[in-house]
């Protein structure tokens, strides 16, 4: 099977001093159970509620 993989190519600027976070999701394999979402919020302790999703 061949594994296509898209990258942006949208500019960014560095904002010093800041965290930057990024997820690779298979959506073929998604179930859309949040368990991500989840994982994410338990490890960086991201209050319930906050979202930071930004789709180009």
């Amino acid at each position: 099977m061949s594994e296509e993989l898209r990258v942006s190519n949208i500019e960014t600027r560095e904002a010093p001093g800041k965290r930057r976070f990024a997820m690779v999701v298979d959506t073929r394999r998604c179930i859309g159970c949040m368990a991500c979402q989840v994982a994410c919020k338990a490890e960086y302790d991201t209050p319930l509620g906050v979202n930071r999703t930004w789709v180009p």
